[in-house]
């Protein structure tokens, strides 16, 4: 495998900028949807960064466009007048050339923003704010404020992930390097106790929270510092974990959202306009909610490939994302049978909200423990989970 050149990758991104080119006319669209599939399958087949850990990160990241692509090419056709900003005169399609570049450039490079608004801390779904024309600009307090504020939270995320990849490095449950064991070909995990699965899961989604948060609030102290974005334009990453107790809460509010439009969409129009459900029906739920994770594992399953160079160690991947749904369906179902069994009881039962969050956080982390380490043992047994040319790796090394 050659190593990815920039200038390729370069490629990938004006590709997927010209998918959301503002037209009325969706061949355009169409023709940079069918460059940035050529180049995404020529990505997977002849490059490679030369480190699993990257590779996988690319692998994943590529599956985000795709996805994202294929909702705003085919499920969404008239997707950029519909997120024309309300009080404005002009549609993205009415724009000139120059303008219509710079609200391409807005919506492609931050994609966390679509659909979403800020609403008294939670996360709803929402015209998304695009700055087509003018709008008034944050005062140079506020501004300087949120740098500031991105920049602290910077500097924690890089702590955190340098302390979670040193323990990385230096644990065979996640660096291959240091394990020899091996059964059938499948990886042997050093600590199956409960505590040491809780303890994996906890340091990849440390690790994994802080990489991201990291990028995201580095791009946004940049951006909203040479008057680019507005400080509004950049909402978190993350929700807050104090909304994960469900499983459904944790995907939906407290995990990263930059999937949550284009998923969600795309399992509604299968569930409506291929099966014929009714909107709002527990059956068109369930099947968007089975649709929205089976393309989630798709994603992921890029990164598989990416680490992996086929597709059969990728049982893991789907078998994590498609027990997500059947969470959700045993948490329904639990919640209707105890509201009805507190209901028909003649003694009125009075429990604290807070215990039943405290039930039901227990309920989410005894989840993740159960499904989640098969699947990142997979990836732990092909170095995915270990960066290798993204740090110092030399300095970590020494140290652990």
């Amino acid at each position: 495998m050659r190593r990815l050149p920039f200038t390729f990758y370069v490629l990938v991104q004006i590709a997927f900028l010209f998918v959301h080119y503002p037209t009325t006319r969706r061949f355009p669209r169409i023709l940079s949807f069918a460059c940035l599939l050529a180049l995404l399958f020529y990505c997977y087949t002849e490059y490679s960064l030369q480190s699993s850990g990257e590779d996988y990160v690319l692998g994943c990241s590529n599956g985000i466009l795709l996805v994202t692509a294929v909702h705003t090419t085919f499920f969404c056709p008239d997707f950029p007048d519909r997120l024309k900003r309300a009080g404005f005169m002009n549609k993205p399609s009415e724009l000139p050339f120059a303008q219509k570049l710079s609200w391409m450039t807005e919506l492609a490079g931050n994609m966390r923003r679509i659909g979403f608004t800020r609403d008294d801390g939670a996360m709803n779904s929402a015209t998304v704010d695009l700055n087509i024309n003018k709008r008034d600009p944050a005062s140079s307090g506020a501004r300087r404020r949120f740098v500031i504020s991105r920049v602290i939270l910077s500097v924690l995320c890089l702590v955190v992930f340098y302390s979670t990849l040193l323990h990385r490095l230096q644990k065979p449950s996640f660096n291959p390097a240091l394990h020899k064991s091996a059964h059938d070909g499948r990886f042997i995990r050093a600590d199956s106790s409960l505590l040491g699965r809780f303890w994996e899961v906890t340091v990849w989604t440390a690790g994994t929270v802080s990489e991201m948060t990291f990028l995201h609030s580095t791009a946004a102290a940049l951006s909203v510092g040479v008057g680019a974005f507005q400080p509004e334009d950049w909402p978190p990453m993350f929700g807050s974990p104090t909304h994960a107790y469900s499983v459904r809460t944790f995907w939906s509010k407290s995990w990263h959202q930059i999937l949550r439009v284009p998923l969600g969409r795309s399992g509604a129009h299968f569930a409506q306009n291929v099966l014929n459900l009714d909107k709002g029906t527990s059956g068109f739920m369930t099947v968007q909610s089975i649709t929205a994770f089976f393309l989630s594992a798709l994603i992921h399953t890029g990164g598989d490939y990416a680490i992996h160079r086929n597709f059969g160690r990728s049982g893991p991947t789907f078998q994590f994302f498609l027990l997500q749904p059947v969470a959700i369906l045993i948490e329904e179902i639990a919640i209707r049978g105890t509201r009805c069994v507190l209901l028909s009881t003649r003694v009125r039962v009075r429990i604290p909200g807070l215990a039943w969050r405290g039930v039901g956080y227990l309920w989410v982390c005894l989840w993740f423990v159960w499904c989640a380490p098969p699947w990142l043992d997979t990836i732990s047994a092909a170095g995915g989970n270990v960066r290798t040319r993204l740090i110092p790796l030399k300095m970590l090394e020494k140290l652990a």
